[in-house]
């Protein structure tokens, strides 16, 4: 099956209204602790292949969680600044082919603010702006 999840954020991280916010730091699954902020999370929570009468397709569906993390929520490089950059890099995902997975397009599903408290270690805590899409794409 293609990495799906390696083509967002490569994606991602090529895109300059993201990278001039975060740089590359665009983490697949989890960021290590005390990482850098702002910075982005990305994880593959579901994926599943279409199925015809007689067999797979070959194009595929994934849930895809992207978290937007950052020291503030509105100013340069804060949560929801990044959180937009996504939301405008995706919008323009439509039948592109990223470390060789062609994605036919991604939409929106959901959109939560947070605030994490800051664990131990750490000093501050972290405002978060959470993104959830669906993409389609071949396998």
């Amino acid at each position: 099956m293609a990495d799906i999840g390696k083509a967002i954020v490569t994606y991602l991280k090529a895109q300059s209204g993201v990278s001039d916010l975060v740089g590359q730091r665009v983490y697949r699954g989890a960021a290590r602790q005390g990482a850098t902020l702002p910075h982005i999370v990305v994880t593959i929570d579901d994926e599943s292949k279409h199925h015809g009468i007689a067999a797979a397709t070959g194009v595929s569906d994934a849930a895809i969680e992207i978290d937007c993390f950052g020291t503030s929520t509105d100013e340069t490089g804060g949560a929801n600044i990044v959180g937009a950059a996504v939301d405008t890099a995706l919008d323009r995902l439509n039948d592109t082919t990223s470390s060789s997975v062609l994605i036919h397009h991604v939409f929106s599903t959901f959109r939560l603010e947070d605030y994490e408290r800051p664990i131990a270690g750490e000093s501050a805590g972290r405002f978060v702006d959470r993104r959830e899409y669906q993409a389609n794409f071949d396998d």
